[in-house]
Parts: structure tokens; sequence; C-alpha cells
């Protein structure tokens, strides 16, 4: 019988009870075991326990996140939601694995390390064939299509010229980057690459950034809390922000410029 000519039951129509009071409260306790479970798995990924600092946090807006990571300060920002970083990762698992099984052997470089002026990191994709690198990013397609119009910004840019530089360190020939945007809120229709050619000068910038606040904490004795800081919309979200935080600035962050 065609799909179109199926009737349900009865009974298969009919909505479901709505739970009772301790149905529910059994399933909101459910819930909070599951969020309690997920995030405690993602805090303890090699990634997130992660301190030294690697070519996606060389453009970071603040220099003072970057001299927490350097100083091997713990992280006190607890309340960072991983859905976005999970659901992330699942893209990028999928991703390699569909490259990993493509053909011939060989045209792929897929999570490949690479490193650069003491800077390591693990690329996303290299096509030899192309000679385009490739970075995944996820991202909801309200901010593909402004990407699609502004370009992606300076962190991006700088992780992908660093992968590049540490390519050609390996006797490989890339002659562009690309940032491709997977959406996570939409269709295949909605995937977005910026392209740009390899440019050796952004990724010796990043660099020096990164040796400038290396040399500022050096001075400061390696207290984090004497680099600048450089709050934004994005401070929430960094693991050393501590809200109205008023004790020791090589502790916690409170998103203030407080030198």
């Amino acid at each position: 019988m065609s799909p179109e000519l199926f009737v349900p039951p009865a009974a298969a129509q009919s909505p479901l009870p709505k739970p009772t009071a301790a149905e529910a409260l059994e399933g909101e306790s459910l819930a909070a075991w599951v969020r309690e479970t997920v995030w405690t798995a993602e805090a303890d990924r090699p990634r997130s326990r992660q301190r030294a600092v690697g070519p996606s946090e060389l453009g970071l807006a603040c220099s003072r996140e970057i001299a927490y990571k350097l100083a091997g300060t713990d992280p006190v920002n607890h309340g960072i939601d991983p859905m976005r970083s999970l659901v992330g990762q699942a893209v990028h698992g999928h991703l390699a694995e569909t490259f990993r099984q493509l053909r011939p052997v060989g045209r792929y470089l897929v999570e490949h390390p690479v490193s650069y002026e003491g800077v390591a990191g693990t690329l996303d994709l290299y096509d030899r064939r192309t000679r385009t690198l490739i970075d995944w990013k996820t991202s909801r397609t309200a901010k593909i299509r402004r990407t699609a119009v502004d370009g992606p910004p300076r962190h991006y840019r700088w992780q992908s010229q660093v992968y590049a530089a540490g390519l050609l360190a390996q006797g490989e020939t890339p002659t562009r980057c690309a940032v491709v945007y997977i959406p996570t809120d939409g269709e295949l229709a909605d995937v977005m690459a910026w392209i740009y050619p390899i440019n050796a000068d952004e990724a010796d910038d990043a660099v020096a950034r990164l040796t400038a606040v290396r040399e500022r904490l050096d001075i400061v004795s390696n207290n984090p809390g004497a680099v600048d800081a450089q709050p934004s919309r994005l401070c929430p979200w960094c693991p050393y922000h501590r809200p109205e935080w008023t004790g020791d600035l090589a502790v916690a962050c409170p998103g203030e410029d407080k030198k």
C-alpha cells in the first residue's frame, strides 16, 4: 500500500496524555542528568584541557586570555555551554571520515599535524590536487550570510595562514586557503566557502602577536593579570572570565580593562 493511502489506526492518532507532576519532575531530573554528563565529558576532553596556544588561539581578541593560557592558569568559568562546540566536533568528525575514505589515496591530508615557528596545530583538510587548505567552521545560516559579505574574521584567517606556513615547511605547496562554513540550522545549499591566497605576512603577524604576549609575561613575572585586556562581547565565553571579580587578576578576569 502506498504511503498516501495508509490510514493509521485511531489509537495511533490520539495525542499522548500530558505527564503527571511526578512524571514531569522525573523528566526534568533525567534531562538535568544528561546535561551534566555531557558538560563533564566535554570539559574532560583533551582539547578542553589543552593549555598550549595553538593556531586557533593566535588571533584571540584579548591578549590577556592568551596570557592566561601561556601561564598555565586553571579555567574558572565553568558555565560555558558546550552544545555548539559539540555539534561542531560532530561535523568535523564526519567530514574527516568522509575524506579519509575518498580516493585516490594520498590526495587529501586529513586532520594533519603541522607546526610553524613553534606553534603546533592540526589542520582540517588539505587537497593536494587543488593545493587548497580547508578549515571547517560550523555556524548558523544568518552568520554565514553576514560572512558572505564581510569575510571571515581575522583569527580565522590567521589560523589558516599558520597552517599553510606549516605545510610549506613540510615541503607541501599550498596556494590558497578556504574557510568553509557548514550550517547547523540550514541545508547543504547554505554551505559557503571564502577563498583567499596564501599570505606569509599574516602567519608571521600571528606568531609575532604571540611572541609579544609571551615577552610581556616575562616582564611581569608570569602574571597574566598584568597583561592588558581587550574586553568584548565574547568575554562570557572566556575560560578565565568571572563577572564582578575584584580579586587577584592572575586568577580570573572580570572582563574589564584593569591593568
